[in-house]
Order: structure tokens, then C-alpha cells, then sequence
């Protein structure tokens, strides 16, 4: 009989410290002796392609990935714990395929999103909160009046962005603010302009 594996999630807004918590928990893991394997979304290239890399610039050694199959295919056989950087980016797939690895006795962290520009949930995320044995939710500070922040503001044009723009649109400050519960807007109709 395997080992029981774990899920463990980290959520929360854009530059909350998803990135870096997911860097120390590598870290920890690697210390204790642990094998790891690090992995982000391809769509990730915002620092850089081939690592996980904090706004601060804090990186770590990972692996650019499309889909579950990708993961599959790039496991080392003697590995124990499994990290994935922007896990809103994947589809429900990745959750079957994390669900199986964690039965199996692996364990799993995953970080990302939970919500998206609109205040929806993001992508295969509220799979993983369900399903999660630990979820790690932070915040952020807002960047209007300094409260705590648990929303991501899009920004297009200087104004908050229509409520009918495409869900992933990769940025960095540009387009992007943590805001609180106040602070948040959303256009609903992109004739607000």
C-alpha cells in the first residue's frame, strides 16, 4: 500500500506572495531530502520561460508546461513531491491527473489565482479548493487605500477593464492591481468609457 499523499493549495490575488510561498515550500521539501519537480504554465513568460520567478525576482528552477500530459511525461519515476506554478491557467484535466498523483502518494502543491479580473472563479482552481487536504489564502495590499486585498483589478486604458474582455490576458502592473473589497470595480458594459 503507498503512502498517503497530500494536496496542498496556494490562492489569492496578483502579488500576494503565491510565487514565493511555492518557492519556500520547495525549498523546505528539498532540504528535508525530498525529490522535487517544479512546473508553471507556459503562459507564464512574463520573467522568465523556464522558471518560476517572484515579482521581486526571487526564481526557481521549473519546467514550462501545456498540459497534464506534459507533466506526465516529464516525471523522474523517484519523484516525491510535485510543485505547479499558475494552476488557474490548466483545465480540469489537471486536476484528474494531480488527484491520481496524490493517491498514489505523491505529493502536490499547486499556487494560483483563485479568482479571476471579474471575481470569478479561475479556471481548474475550484477543483483543487475542494479537494485540497491544505489551502494556503493569502492577500495582498491594496494599492487604493492599503487595506487588505483580495482581489485582482485589471486596468485597461487607465479604467477598470469591461467586464466582456477575454479572461487571460497575461500582465505584470500594467495591467494589473491587488484591490480590496471597496476598491474593486468591474465595468459592466464596456460603454461605461
Amino acid at each position: 500500500m503507498n503512502s498517503t499523499g497530500v494536496l496542498e493549495v496556494i490562492c489569492g490575488p496578483m502579488f500576494a506572495g503565491k510565487t514565493g510561498l511555492l518557492i519556500d515550500m520547495v525549498e523546505q521539501a528539498a532540504a528535508r531530502g525530498n525529490v522535487c519537480q517544479v512546473f508553471k504554465h507556459v503562459l507564464d513568460n512574463r520573467f522568465d520561460g523556464s522558471n518560476v520567478v517572484t515579482h521581486a525576482g526571487r526564481s526557481y528552477t521549473a519546467q514550462s508546461i501545456d498540459s497534464p500530459l506534459a507533466l506526465c511525461s516529464s516525471l523522474r519515476p523517484d519523484v516525491h513531491d510535485i510543485f505547479i506554478d499558475e494552476i488557474q491557467f490548466f483545465d480540469y484535466t489537471m486536476h484528474t491527473l494531480c488527484f491520481d498523483l496524490v493517491k498514489s502518494g505523491k505529493h502536490v502543491f499547486v499556487a494560483g489565482l483563485d479568482l479571476d479580473y471579474r471575481a470569478d472563479t479561475f479556471g481548474c482552481m475550484p477543483l483543487f479548493l475542494s479537494s485540497a487536504d491544505v489551502v494556503h489564502k493569502i492577500a495582498g495590499v491594496c494599492e487604493v487605500c492599503g487595506g487588505k486585498a483580495r482581489f485582482t483589478q485589471r486596468i485597461t486604458n487607465g479604467k477598470s477593464a469591461c467586464l466582456y474582455e477575454k479572461t487571460i490576458i497575461v500582465g505584470l502592473s500594467d495591467r494589473y492591481q491587488t484591490r480590496c473589497w471597496n476598491c474593486f470595480e468591474v465595468s459592466k458594459t464596456c460603454c461605461e468609457r
